[in-house]
């Protein structure tokens, strides 16, 4: 009986790719953290931080040491201008306050008007059985100067809260959400165990914000932001500030939206087509090419996707948005590369401005970066419902730094790409039309 040689073959098909997550890198992982030291090398003598780049270098390059954390996040989430004053920032966080007590005034004092209508436990659910408000025990550090002029910021910010507008039907349908998710937030810290009144400050965040921005309300995920906050500054007062900064000023408002996040999938989609095409069209053929098993990564920056003990330091990482493609770092990759392809051609090319879409952020990387990481696991999965349980089963497995090390050299890739593709191949003038040209 003749033997017959049959060729192997791998079901479902697995592309392979000439991508590598390995390379050169701008930090080794992990990286030295920021200490109290360092970060007094940033500050003049007023207290202005000077070297703001610095800053989001050093935080970049390997998190920052819990002991100073609340003043960064100060910075980092626009609780205070970098250039502020010791002094501005007293007055600041004294006109925060004020602002703060009088909106969270205006939507209870409006609660105890309508609780005998709709017959609810709304002001003291029945998780909150015995916490009292420990609000007015904040801001013992407050100078006797700036406790002065309190009186005449209570008067401005009464105006201010008597101007915001509360819509009642769509703040109740909020704050029904928020009492169930308020008690089963983070109740595995130590910083939400049992009954304690960090319960009802994430409860009074949540509820003053979805009170004042009608347009988006409160929406689930909205409780594990705002937990993190509250873990580094154990302040009610700067916990709302710097997460509605975030929300607004950092445009994060939008991602819980409908279409926001979609147009955030849709970014990790392109990047992802560009990057790794072959994987794309795998997603694309199991019915997952909407990518919406990364929505949570994107949505709370990859929150739920480490330990405990690195979710702090990986959001930090990303909003110190040191490395993007608009960054002085991606500049000078990109321009590093037009060198290279320059000697390379001997000087025969013009050289176009790289196209490097501003869309594709770090945290897009990041989740480029994971896909691609798991991506022969990916080409085992036959159906749509295998991806979505090998997406779930990384939760709390991934390895922050390993992530960090891989989306810093895909990042890196991609800025050279693009600084490559921007080379044209021109026509050199000769010498004799360079003599016409002068004559």
């Amino acid at each position: 009986m003749n033997n017959i040689d049959f060729e192997e073959v791998s079901y479902p098909p697995r592309p392979k790719t000439t991508l590598s997550l390995d390379g050169t890198l701008l930090c080794e992982r992990p990286g030295k953290h920021l200490a109290a030291e360092e970060l007094e090398t940033f500050i003049d003598k007023d207290g202005r931080l000077v070297d703001e780049h610095r800053l989001r270098k050093a935080v970049f390059r390997g998190g920052v040491e819990p002991n100073i954390r609340r003043r960064v996040w100060q910075y980092l989430f626009h609780l205070y201008p970098f250039n502020s004053t010791q002094r501005e920032r007293e007055a600041l966080l004294a006109d925060y306050k004020a602002k703060y007590q009088q909106l969270k005034n205006k939507w209870k004092e409006l609660i105890q008007d309508k609780i005998d209508i709709d017959g609810e436990k709304l002001v003291s659910p029945s998780y909150l059985h015995g916490i009292k408000d420990s609000f007015h025990t904040e801001h013992q550090d407050i100078s006797p100067g700036i406790q002065q002029q309190n009186m005449f910021l209570d008067m401005q910010a009464q105006v201010y809260a008597g101007r915001q507008q509360i819509n009642w039907d769509e703040l109740l349908q909020s704050m029904r959400i928020v009492d169930k998710d308020v008690p089963r937030t983070d109740r595995n810290l130590e910083f939400f165990k049992g009954s304690n009144p960090n319960l009802l400050r994430l409860r009074d965040i949540l509820i003053t914000f979805a009170a004042y921005h009608e347009q988006v309300g409160y929406v689930q995920g909205m409780n594990d932001l705002v937990s993190m906050f509250l873990q580094v500054f154990n302040n009610e007062v700067e916990a709302y500030w710097c997460f509605e900064h975030y929300m607004a000023i950092d445009h994060v408002m939008e991602d819980f939206l409908e279409g926001g996040m979609m147009t955030k999938l849709s970014h990790v989609q392109q990047l992802l087509r560009e990057l790794d095409p072959d994987l794309m069209k795998y997603f694309e053929y199991l019915g997952a090419g909407d990518l919406t098993m990364c929505h949570r990564w994107m949505l709370l920056s990859f929150k739920r996707e480490f330990p405990d003990e690195d979710t702090l330091k990986c959001f930090e990482i990303l909003r110190s948005q040191h490395l993007e493609v608009y960054s002085i770092e991606a500049e000078l990759a990109r321009d590093d590369q037009r060198r290279k392809d320059f000697m390379k051609l001997d000087g025969t090319t013009r050289v176009a401005d790289a196209i490097a879409n501003p869309d594709f952020t770090f945290d897009v990387f990041m989740c480029v970066t994971i896909l691609i990481q798991y991506r022969d696991d990916v080409f085992f999965c036959s159906e749509m419902c295998e991806v979505f349980q090998l997406i779930i089963g990384l939760t709390k497995k991934l390895n922050l730094d390993v992530v960090l090390q891989k989306t810093e050299v895909l990042f890196y890739k991609y800025c050279k790409k693009a600084a490559s593709e921007c080379f044209d191949l021109i026509e050199m003038p000769t010498t004799s039309a360079v003599r016409t040209e002068l004559t």
